[in-house]
């Protein structure tokens, strides 16, 4: 069990190093598929997921002067797994070895003529912690357009309409 604390450790130094935003890139709003069908076929047959938000900032949430709101990772990382919930289609596991995905939520503010959030989400194969270098399965990238958007939402969302545009029609 003493392996447990270690193993997040070492998961959140990858993570946030390979994924740590001092500049962010564009935001396109777009989701991008891995190319390979066998990308799509691990998708499609995925039954569970961890969700995993590197960068956790305590106290954030609270409402900023500037007309946004501080990003969150705990709170990104809520948003997504309600939304997966609510979708039903994978259950979502503590441990990454039970996970047939791994999906990871990145969060962080951006300024324009206000501040507003940026998420981006990292879908990787699962049983394990994703090695440096590993493409993921899918990606996307959403920003706040308005006070009430939740970028997190929305990119969970987008990966969901991915998902079934590509499932086959189901014969009634």
């Amino acid at each position: 069990m003493k392996l447990l604390p270690l193993a997040w450790s070492v998961l959140m130094v990858v993570f946030v190093s390979r994924f740590a935003v001092t500049q962010s890139p564009p935001v396109d709003q777009h989701a991008t598929p891995s190319p390979e069908s066998s990308s799509l076929t691990t998708l499609l047959e995925a039954k569970s997921a961890k969700v995993i938000a590197p960068g956790t900032t305590p106290g954030a949430w609270q409402k900023m002067h500037a007309g946004g709101f501080l990003a969150d990772a705990k709170k990104a990382q809520k948003n997504v797994e309600d939304e997966l919930k609510k979708w039903n289609r994978f259950a979502i596991v503590e441990e990454e070895a039970r996970a047939d995905l791994i999906i990871v939520i990145l969060e962080w503010n951006e300024k324009a003529a206000m501040i507003y959030q940026v998420d981006k989400m990292l879908v990787y194969k699962g049983h394990g912690i994703p090695e440096e270098g590993t493409p993921p399965l899918w990606k996307g990238e959403a920003k706040q357009e308005r006070a009430r958007d939740v970028p997190a939402r929305i990119v969970t969302g987008m990966f969901r309409k991915y998902i079934e545009a590509a499932e086959p029609p189901t014969k009634n």
